[in-house]
């Protein structure tokens, strides 16, 4: 599952590296981001790739996922929330804010007990932070939710991690080990 999948760039290449070996689902909210997802499977014939346009947060808490169905999710350059003073997700100010701790609470439920969540962006304060909230994050009996995974390599930058809230923050560009099949060029690369 990709979640706020923008125009799919990502999630289609890596359906279509596993055609016939596992589905794949892109979440997106926006009605336009949506519609090219639809016509990119369609165009590039990608019969593995469910397309959700609604809100994510709505339907994991819901359980609308299941419970415990999801192998691999992954957020690729998720929005940070809009505040004054802080790039702490913990003191957002939009209530609209998706990656919040009762949010991962529910991606949680979803995995497999041996599921990854992978988190990619390019701002280093706010994974700093998410990582921090995750990191929190408690089940009943006291065992954290969360364990980070240890990666042989990222694609681009190596084994060099930092630890925050006792979740890995790995520099680099994830690689197999963390459940990105295909390095992709995103809709933002093509500017640069």
């Amino acid at each position: 599952v990709e979640i706020c999948s923008g125009n799919g760039d990502w999630v289609v290449e890596q359906a279509k590296a596993e055609q016939g070996g596992a589905n794949w689902v892109a979440m997106e909210l926006k009605h336009d981001r949506v519609c090219s997802i639809v016509s990119r499977v369609v165009l590039e014939d990608v019969p593995n790739l469910c397309i959700v346009g609604g809100d994510a947060g709505a339907l994991f808490k819901a359980g609308q996922m299941g419970q415990g169905t999801i192998r691999q999710i992954c957020v690729n350059f998720p929005e940070p929330p809009h505040h004054a003073h802080s790039l702490d997700s913990t003191q957002a100010e939009s209530s609209l804010h998706l990656l919040t701790a009762n949010f991962f609470a529910h991606l949680h439920t979803a995995l497999e007990p041996k599921g990854t969540l992978t988190l990619f962006s390019d701002n280093k304060p706010y994974c700093q932070s998410l990582c921090s909230v995750i990191g929190g994050l408690t089940l009943i009996d006291g065992k954290k939710m969360f364990k980070s995974k240890k990666v042989k390599a990222t694609e681009v930058g190596g084994e060099s991690f930092k630890e925050f809230g006792g979740i890995r923050l790995y520099d680099g560009i994830p690689g197999l080990d963390s459940g990105h099949l295909v390095n992709v060029t995103s809709y933002f690369d093509r500017f640069w």
